[in-house]
């Protein structure tokens, strides 16, 4: 594994020291391309963060190819676009123009309308992101090239001036901005304070999402959002009923029943984490291993629950499944790049839609480093007993899967209980 830097390396002294070290192996200035292929992203981050790229190319002596202030008017930008338009024979994209080194146009399209009003008045077709396209990845590389043109990381009003009003929502959809400062390498704002999540506060932090997304953020907004510490405040505070009412949302009874249904599914799974917790420090206990490791982040957003060591570094992932099918299974051993960090992975399953056979014929579908077992099958592994209460929670857990769910909220309706219902959820699960 690549040795990070200590935190406060990247000093401008520093920056200087591994810059020369790049210029002189590759013979020239390096590009922010260049960087990111040499697997340097940090040094490109340094670069922005201590003055930026023209910066840094005065102090290397680098001549800097700059146009006389006042160049970039409309007309003179529009000239510029045709020599690159019949070079590539189309309208270039952002990423093109950075890749050849034509940052001064992007910034030249910002400042005199943006790419859009160039391609309209250019007679070009307007260009708009295809669906899906603003994933992690793709708001990552939008926002460097932001940075590499601004020298620091954007703030909402500067995107709301350069017109990237697409790229400011998808900060917000996809983690928020202290999320994306920490894999760029910038340094966050402390986690809010005890205290903070007041029904005031609740309400603040609720305003600013809803004018992004344009309604009341869903439960998996929410979890996409990764705000979980506001989804948090609402229940505390409440409950989202009450904040609908607020926010002058009218819901149905069912709607209230489902949002309770919606609350103990995260709760279950929370639970059935707790138990397999449990479970193993019992288990490494009893064989004199270290305890185990929880919510171990081995790449980028891919989280791993447990990790035990022993004669092998073992990873235990937690799954309540609600899909017979086994995608949301298989999701996990293709992409939370276990490979490279574990000697296994176990997958352990809550739910009762899974017969043996069924696990038998994930496993032969699974890479051979990878385990899926139901807990049941998980307790023989360990080769542990839990007692009566354990077993009770397990099979609650394993049995409610939802697929009966008319049947769920006919039983909440009558009953005024959510763990009643819970309770008497159909055999029919079991099949």
């Amino acid at each position: 594994m690549k040795e990070r830097k200590p935190i406060g390396y990247w000093t401008e002294e520093n920056t200087i020291i591994e810059l020369k070290l790049v210029t002189n192996e590759l013979g020239h200035f390096p590009t922010g391309i260049e960087l990111k292929n040499m697997n340097k992203r940090n040094l490109g981050h340094a670069i922005t963060k201590n003055g930026g790229y023209p910066y840094f190319r005065k102090i290397f002596g680098y001549e800097l190819k700059r146009k006389p202030d006042g160049y970039w008017t409309e007309e003179n930008t529009i000239i510029e676009l045709k020599l690159i338009i019949k070079e590539l024979s189309h309208f270039p994209t952002q990423r093109e123009l950075y890749n050849m080194n034509r940052s001064d146009l992007v910034s030249a399209m910002r400042i005199n309308g943006g790419s859009s009003h160039f391609r309209k008045k250019m007679r070009y077709k307007p260009l708009q992101k295809p669906d899906g396209y603003w994933t992690e990845e793709n708001t990552i590389i939008e926002l460097e090239a932001n940075i590499k043109e601004l020298g620091h990381f954007p703030t909402y009003t500067e995107l709301e001036n350069m017109n990237r009003s697409d790229l400011e929502r998808a900060i917000t959809i996809n983690g928020g901005v202290s999320h994306f400062k920490e894999i760029l390498g910038y340094e966050t704002k402390k986690r809010k304070h005890i205290g903070y999540w007041t029904e005031e506060n609740t309400i603040i932090e609720l305003e600013a999402i809803i004018e992004v997304l344009g309604h009341f953020p869903t439960y998996s907004e929410f979890e996409n959002m990764k705000r979980r510490d506001l989804h948090n405040a609402i229940k505390n505070n409440g409950g989202l009923p009450h904040f609908w009412k607020i926010f002058g949302i009218e819901v149905t009874e069912r709607q209230i029943l489902m949002s309770k249904i919606a609350s103990y599914v995260g709760k279950r799974g929370k639970e059935c984490e707790i138990i397999v917790k449990d479970l193993l420090m019992e288990w490494t206990e009893a064989h004199n291993l270290p305890s185990p490791e929880f919510n171990v982040k081995l790449a980028k957003s891919k989280i791993i629950e447990f990790v035990c060591e022993g004669n092998k570094r073992i990873g235990i992932d937690v799954t309540n499944t609600k899909s017979k099918n086994g995608g949301a299974i298989r999701h996990k051993w293709k992409h939370k790049e276990y490979q490279n960090h574990l000697d296994e992975l176990w997958i352990v399953v809550f739910s009762f839609l899974f017969t043996p056979e069924d696990f038998i014929k994930l496993n032969q579908k699974s890479p051979d480093s990878v385990k899926v077992m139901s807990i049941w099958q998980f307790i023989e592994e360990l080769e542990l007993i839990p007692d009566e209460d354990y077993k009770d929670k397990m099979g609650n857990y394993c049995k409610c899967t939802f697929h009966n769910k008319d049947e769920l909220v006919k039983n909440i309706s009558e009953r005024g209980e959510l763990s009643n219902a819970l309770r008497l959820c159909s055999d029919k699960s079991q099949a």
